[in-house]
């Protein structure tokens, strides 16, 4: 009866759609750009990416089940290109570990189910410093003790410094050293409510150390439509004042979450599957 009433919904107010075809062209999203590759992936799968990384880097991924100790272990630097996709047994949950050239970050998540990672993802191009400016600087480096870590591997007269970037989004992960405009991309998730979650993982023989830090992209999550890191009602509120003409000022990441059922075009069917989404 749900569906029923949702198809029955959208025939009646498709024409809300119309209301927005003459509105303005969306602003830009400081610091985001949507790209147009998509990736369709399926359950009890990872598929991993590299992005910018040195063909010599020793940095990677390591997932291991908690039950059964099953580890799989995948180098960023061998996904160069197109990318590596594995099949994870689906009789145990997983911790996800970071590693660089010497050393594993430990066991930094708590135990994930792979069960229902599959579906469509989009390629992103973020700029760090303007999505996530409490952690990375302009060039996308991190600093911690009085050292900027860029993501790879740095010989120095006393030692070395050593550090690892990863972006994941349900069972896509994406291991990133920032190009020269301190940018990277990676795929996000097409899924109402599922983030975009980054981890670094650093290391140095040095004084200065090592360590470990995460945290959640801000705004990069589908379905944000009103952009304050979470989803629930208030963004089919905005997403239903957009169709109505009461908010046609969105920029391109909202404009692209307003298509919550990817059929290529906004209109009120949005707005249902996004209530939809958001009531199971």
């Amino acid at each position: 009866m749900k569906k029923i009433i949702s198809i029955a919904l959208c025939a009646v107010l498709a024409t809300g759609s119309a209301i927005c075809v003459g509105a303005a062209e969306p602003k830009p999203h400081e610091g985001v750009k949507i790209l147009s590759q998509t990736l369709i992936t399926r359950d009890n799968a990872v598929n991993v990416f590299a992005y910018n990384i040195s063909p010599d880097s020793k940095s990677g991924i390591i997932f291991r089940g908690v039950d059964t100790g099953r580890k799989y272990e995948i180098n960023f630097a061998d996904c160069i290109g197109m990318g590596r996709f594995v099949n994870i047994s689906t009789d145990d949950n997983y911790t996800r570990s970071i590693k660089t050239t010497y050393t594993e970050s430990g066991n930094l998540y708590s135990a994930y189910s792979f069960a229902n990672n599959g579906g469509e993802y989009v390629k992103v191009k973020i700029k760090l410093s303007a999505v996530a400016p409490s952690y990375f600087n302009s060039d996308g480096s991190y600093t911690i003790r009085n050292h900027d870590y860029n993501f790879k591997y740095e010989k120095v007269s006393d030692g070395y410094y050593d550090s690892a970037l990863c972006f994941y989004s349900g069972g896509v992960f994406t291991g990133a050293t920032p190009d020269n405009d301190g940018c990277v991309e990676f795929y996000m998730s097409t899924k109402i409510r599922e983030r975009v979650d980054f981890c670094i993982a650093l290391d140095s023989n040095t004084s200065v150390g090592g360590g470990t830090n995460s945290g959640m992209l801000p705004c990069i999550i589908f379905g944000d439509i009103n952009l304050d890191n979470g989803v629930n009602i208030n963004d089919a509120t905005a997403l239903q004042r957009y169709f109505s003409g009461d908010n046609t000022d969105f920029d391109t990441l909202q404009y692209f979450y307003a298509d919550i059922n990817r059929d290529g075009k906004r209109d009120i069917c949005d707005v249902t599957a996004l209530q939809n989404g958001i009531a199971e």
